[in-house]
């Protein structure tokens, strides 16, 4: 069954492969070079390449824009090509079009360079012509504005439930950002790597590019980065593509909203591990039920001094100079490199011994602050 073809693309699902191709091509920053393949673009195998092109070609005109030249590789010899096609092949075909066809494999064969109509006429011959063909983009910023306009309206209606599922079901929007934020918990992303990280699909997909457990990962990052909660730099695919899949990949910022929102599911389902208070008379940190001693006889060691800074603005960060200044330094003394960055790591490791918990400070070497996640709403 085939679905109403007014509706194709403006109500029914796409698959995250198909969303995938156009966000790519209508995204300067994801553009691997001036030009890209097919295997640049799509996430299906190559059997699914046409499939990829006549999505991208109803796109295009939906959106009012034109889609770019085609070049060949010049590394495809032109024996394998096999062209012309043959005079039987021909047979049923007007002289006129028998010209246009004939004209369009001398511009493939010696020029290298096609147009969209052009290669309409030859992918009837030759269906496997795709995997040796490159797109060559040109597009102004009102084409871009019209693609984005287009990706920014379906995916409205992703966001809103409006979408029609046509045979295969697909996760709300809310289940699959609940999924991404899991799989971000569950490698522990924010940990190893901070803010800026490159995550993989994390969905199983069949031959087809279809999400067999009806989730969408592309729609979910660009949903994701409308909303606010994510800036997504790059989006690429594997180049170990198989005969069956392909994963994408991107590389994120994750951004404040999503942070709040981790924070609050994380305090939600984890009530014990919050910060009590300091107990400065003993140097006894109340936290996650425990006490946890951060120097012995009320030594004002470096861990100690952090944590009395840091308490006076819990939940702001505080930098190097600002927390050596709050430690009585000035700017003429000779502070030993990253003091404040060891001070944090030693106070990290204490909590840890006691708690198995490894973050209670967040810092890098230049900003520090109490984890928001363990602070009292």
């Amino acid at each position: 069954m085939t679905k109403p073809e007014e509706t194709q693309e403006s109500q029914f699902f796409i698959k995250d492969a198909y969303f995938f191709s156009l966000w790519v091509y209508a995204t300067r920053d994801f553009w691997p070079q001036r030009y890209f393949g097919f295997r640049d673009l799509c996430l299906c195998s190559m059997w699914h390449y046409s499939e990829t092109y006549e999505f991208l070609k109803k796109a295009f005109s939906k959106a009012g824009v034109k889609m770019g030249s085609i070049g060949r590789y010049s590394d495809v010899p032109d024996e394998d090509l096999h062209f012309p096609p043959s005079d039987e092949r021909l047979k049923d075909y007007t002289l006129e079009e028998k010209q246009a066809i004939l004209e369009a494999c001398g511009s493939f064969v010696h020029d290298g360079d096609i147009t969209i109509e052009q290669l309409d006429l030859l992918k009837p011959f030759f269906p496997s012509v795709l995997p040796q063909l490159y797109f060559q983009p040109d597009l102004s910023e009102k084409d871009i504005s019209k693609l984005r306009a287009f990706l920014d309206e379906y995916i409205d209606r992703f966001l809103n439930g409006e979408l029609i599922i046509y045979d295969k079901n697909c996760l709300t929007f809310e289940r699959q950002k609940a999924d991404f934020i899991q799989e971000v918990k569950f490698g522990q992303f924010l940990e190893k790597y901070g803010n800026n990280f490159v995550i993989r699909d994390f969905s199983f997909k069949d031959s087809d590019g279809d999400a067999k457990y009806g989730t969408l990962f592309v729609h979910t990052l660009y949903a994701l980065e409308k909303l606010g909660f994510i800036k997504v730099r790059r989006l690429w695919q594997d180049k170990e593509i198989t005969d069956t899949e392909s994963k994408a990949y991107a590389s994120i910022m994750v951004l404040e909203p999503l942070l709040e929102e981790m924070t609050s599911n994380y305090k939600k389902e984890n009530p014990e591990n919050i910060f009590e208070k300091y107990e400065e008379s003993q140097n006894i940190l109340l936290f996650a039920g425990k006490e946890i001693e951060l120097s012995r006889k009320k030594k004002q060691t470096d861990p100690v001094l952090l944590i009395k800074t840091l308490l006076q603005e819990p939940e702001r960060y505080w930098h190097e100079d600002e927390i050596t200044e709050d430690w009585g330094y000035n700017e003429e003394d000779e502070v030993k490199k990253n003091k404040v960055y060891y001070a944090a790591r030693k106070l990290n490791d204490l909590v840890q011994l006691k708690t198995g918990i490894n973050d209670f400070i967040d810092h890098n070497t230049d900003k520090f602050r109490i984890n928001p996640k363990y602070l009292k709403s």
